[in-house]
């Protein structure tokens, strides 16, 4: 998938799993096969659409044991949502999405902080390059 991997961790066996919004696949690297988690066939290489059957977009085993795939577009199944999440105007996952992109803070004061600290730390790594480079000749 062009937006990258999602999902890579070694399973219980020692198997890769590789996952993005291609797929969730398992590798088995000794043996040198990989396969589709969902349907246990062997993986098809083959170039398309970014989107796969299935558009992973994480992955745990944290969960009691219990493996947690969540799916793009269903999310999963494996943790259920509390009840006063429910009824709130934006659901957790766009708000989350809407801090991770800077956009919550639009139209407030903390618009300017969020700006301040970006740029400053854009500052500081061309100025921490600079130095290193500098220091190396």
């Amino acid at each position: 998938s062009v937006m990258g991997l999602n999902v890579w961790q070694k399973d219980k066996q020692g198997n890769w799993l590789a996952g993005s919004f291609s797929g969730l696949f398992v590798w088995d690297r000794q043996q040198g096969w990989v396969t589709d988690y969902f349907t246990g066939e062997e993986a098809e290489d083959t170039a398309g659409p970014p989107f796969g059957k299935f558009a992973v977009s994480g992955y745990s085993a944290d969960f009691k044991g219990k493996e947690c795939v969540v799916e793009y577009y269903e999310g999963t199944d494996a943790l259920v949502q509390p009840g006063e999440l429910s009824t709130q105007p934006m659901s957790l996952w766009n708000f989350a999405l809407e801090v991770h992109s800077g956009r919550v803070f639009i139209g407030s004061v903390a618009t300017y902080v969020f700006v301040f600290l970006v740029g400053g730390g854009c500052v500081w790594c061309l100025w921490t390059g600079y130095r290193v480079r500098k220091g190396n000749k």
